[in-house]
């Protein structure tokens, strides 16, 4: 019916014209099986993978659904499956699991990076460059003051005290 030319490439053989000819109304698997050509073909796959016959195989070809739509119901037993098994999970929880501390990076930048991801994807698209200028100005005053008050957390004023060339400059106290 078809033969290989090279990869990727096919080729229609006079075989396979003439069975387009007769104009079939459907080729499915059953369809092909009356052709020695895809008999050969399927034994061969069948050698070659040691199996008797693929599951999925099976499936298709008593299913009277397209490709399509056994894919979308296989998608959600697959989805409800995986939420039966989520929630028998949560279910089966000790409380204390739900008192574990959420994570978060440590990396102060890389939080600050995400913040102004999510805040400027909230707004989608900006008029003009200023007000992209004046929300992550925003931000930055805000997280600036969050650091300015939290003690020994990222960078406090005295751990950046080490970081001055001049023995001079002195910091401001930090707020209680």
């Amino acid at each position: 019916m078809i033969e290989l030319t090279r990869r990727g490439h096919f080729r229609v053989t006079d075989r396979g014209r003439q069975v387009m000819a007769s104009h079939p109304r459907r080729i499915d698997n059953a369809f092909l099986s009356q052709f020695a050509e895809f008999q050969q073909f399927r034994e061969r796959s069948v050698r070659n993978s040691g199996k008797e016959r693929p599951q999925a195989e099976a499936i298709f070809e008593k299913s009277q659904e397209t490709p399509d739509e056994v894919m979308r119901t296989a998608h959600k037993q697959i989805e409800a499956a995986l939420a039966h098994e989520l929630l028998d999970r949560i279910q089966a929880s000790p409380p204390a699991f739900f008192e574990r501390p959420k994570l978060h990076s440590t990396n102060p930048i890389e939080r600050l990076n995400g913040e102004i991801k999510r805040r400027t994807e909230v707004v989608g698209i900006f008029p003009n460059d200023e007000a992209v200028i004046r929300l992550v100005g925003v931000i930055l005053l805000e997280q600036h003051d969050e650091w300015a008050v939290q003690r020994a957390r990222y960078m406090t004023l005295e751990t950046m005290t080490g970081l001055s060339d001049d023995p001079f400059v002195k910091l401001p106290a930090v707020a209680a």
